[in-house]
């Protein structure tokens, strides 16, 4: 089971679900196992940003990540281009984390690009399993990963069409293993920008893809990675009257 295929749809065997929630205020929610559960307010966390400069390859490779006009891109810490997205993307937000265990940051995108079904769609009877993954403008949502090495910068891993798209997404380590979980809040292709989330949802990096951790339905607005008082990591998500809040 790998984000890009079906999101919002699967359900693990060991995920656990609670009932749908309404927030009044801002909440701290924390990863524990295989379920997400509230813990109040967010008194006295620290709000984390996107990391936007880092170690691209894990040998001291420096570099930094821009976001800009739904453009980004790869420059190295003297200023060098090394990887700028399509010109047919919409880059939507992107950030630095290490998510797949390669050494080194990747960087991590949220994207709306044109839809594109694929290949093998052109030989079934019937419309491929990701028909309708896109909105009307034509536009899917995917999660991509833009890695660096020897060969350089390039696209490493690319979901495909999201069944759902995704609002708003946070990388944070939530279970302390050393990589980033990937945090998001889905929504409807039929549903314009700035409508409330219909799921809060927390992934991980399984072998060559994402695969669900722990969901919770309600009707969120935004999404964001804090620090809590303890020191551990979790996120805090906004009520559905916030929608479209998130932390830069």
């Amino acid at each position: 089971m790998r984000l890009g295929v079906r999101v919002g749809m699967w359900l693990g065997a060991a995920l656990l679900l609670t009932g749908a929630v309404r927030l009044p205020e801002a909440v701290l929610w924390r990863l524990a196992g295989h379920s997400l559960r509230a813990h109040g307010g967010l008194a006295g966390a620290e709000f984390l940003t996107a990391e936007r400069y880092g170690d691209l390859d894990g040998g001291g490779r420096e570099g930094v990540l821009w976001l800009r006009a739904g453009r980004a891109g790869l420059r190295s810490a003297a200023g060098r281009a090394l990887w700028v997205s399509p010109p047919d993307w919409q880059v939507r937000q992107a950030a630095l984390a290490p998510v797949d265990g390669r050494p080194g940051l990747e960087a991590v995108l949220l994207v709306r690009r044109p839809y594109r079904p694929w290949p093998v769609d052109a030989f079934l009877p019937n419309a491929g399993r990701t028909a309708g993954f896109h909105n009307a403008a034509g536009l899917s949502c995917h999660v991509i990963l833009i890695g660096c090495g020897a060969r350089g910068c390039r696209e490493v891993w690319a979901g495909s069409p999201l069944a759902d798209p995704l609002q708003a997404l946070a990388l944070a380590d939530l279970d302390g293993d050393g990589r980033a979980e990937l945090a998001a809040l889905e929504g409807r292709y039929a549903e314009a920008d700035g409508q409330p989330a219909w799921r809060l949802s927390v992934w991980g990096w399984e072998g060559f893809g994402f695969q669900l951790r722990a969901a919770q339905k309600g009707r969120f607005g935004g999404l964001g990675a804090v620090r809590a008082v303890d020191g551990t990591l979790g996120l805090a998500v906004w009520p559905e009257h916030e929608a479209g809040r998130r932390i830069p």
